[in-house]
């Protein structure tokens, strides 16, 4: 399916979903480098990437981050088009948040 085609049969309700998803999206990426950007912040985009230990880019956190981008972008293209199933946002879900909560178990185990 071309781009053109994709938004010649979208309906208008869609479309202005996308639309707000998009103002969102934008405005949410702007305050976020806003506060990285402040000297008096404590968020700092690094952190996200780059492996405490090593000082480097962390392999497997640049590939979490572009899949997490990957699939989100699939799944509201799913949503937008109608093909959406409980079973693919189960799965969307299970894969991001799997992890977080095997490492909160493993750390809360008595040592």
């Amino acid at each position: 399916m071309t781009m053109e085609k994709f938004f010649e049969n979208m309906p208008p309700t869609k479309m202005l979903m996308l639309f707000v998803f998009a103002i969102i999206l934008m405005l949410a990426v702007r305050a976020i480098l806003k506060r990285n950007n402040d000297d008096k912040s404590h968020i700092d985009l690094d952190d996200l990437l780059i492996d405490p230990e090593t000082k480097k880019i962390s392999k497997a956190a640049a590939i979490l981050l572009g899949s997490f981008a990957v699939s989100s972008w699939v799944l509201l293209y799913q949503v937008l088009t109608e093909h959406m199933s409980d079973t693919n946002y189960l799965g969307y879900m299970a894969v991001f948040a799997t992890p977080a909560v095997v490492k909160l178990i493993v750390d809360a185990r008595p040592k």
